[in-house]
Parts: structure tokens; C-alpha cells; sequence
């Protein structure tokens, strides 16, 4: 696999974005909840969230408390493919309003 096809990747998704940015923010933006089997695989992304019965968190607080979640997102998907494939992955460009105005290789 090379660079070249993973720019076909990035090209259908700055294209997909162009023709509808709205419908691809929103898409991007939705997280789902998702099992810890899903969060140890190596090549999905995931973000973890700690929540404590809706209050905030004290530093003095046990971990053993604390509810973790996990969540997964469509990048994080498509990354998981793209790593499988031995491509590199990409990341979403956002401006200061945190909406994405573009999609592009990863170099991180």
C-alpha cells in the first residue's frame, strides 16, 4: 500500500465534505458509546470519559468509584481500516469554531 491510495481516502472525504459540510460535521461530531472489547482493540480509537453520577470529579477521588466510558467515533473507524491496510492514517482539520474544513494524512 502506498501514500497515493490513502490520498484517494482523504480526496472522497474533502469531497463528501464540500458538497455537504453540515451533514459530514455532524457526522464526524456523533460519538458512540461502545463496550471495553472494542476499546482494547489495537486499532480502533477510542476516548475515554470518567463520570461520577453527573458531579464533578475530586482529585482525592478512588478510581474504583468511578464509572468509565468509552466512545468511538467515524475516524477512529476509518483509521482502523486504513491501519489494517498498512495505510496511514488520517486526522480532520478544524477550524476555530472546532467544524471541519478539511481531512489529510496524519503525521503525529
Amino acid at each position: 500500500m502506498n501514500n497515493n491510495e490513502c490520498h484517494l481516502v482523504i480526496k472522497a472525504l474533502n469531497l463528501a465534505l464540500k458538497n455537504d459540510p453540515v451533514a459530514v460535521n455532524k457526522l464526524f461530531a456523533h460519538r458512540q458509546v461502545c463496550n471495553t472489547e472494542l476499546a482494547n482493540h489495537g486499532s480502533v480509537q477510542v476516548q475515554q470519559s470518567i463520570h461520577m453520577k453527573g458531579r464533578s470529579i475530586p482529585k482525592s477521588t478512588h478510581l474504583a468509584h468511578l464509572d468509565r466510558h468509552f466512545s468511538v467515533g467515524v475516524i477512529g473507524f476509518i483509521n482502523m481500516t486504513l491501519e489494517e491496510l498498512g495505510y496511514p492514517k488520517i486526522c480532520s482539520l478544524h477550524d476555530e469554531k472546532d467544524e471541519i474544513i478539511g481531512f489529510d494524512q496524519f503525521d503525529g
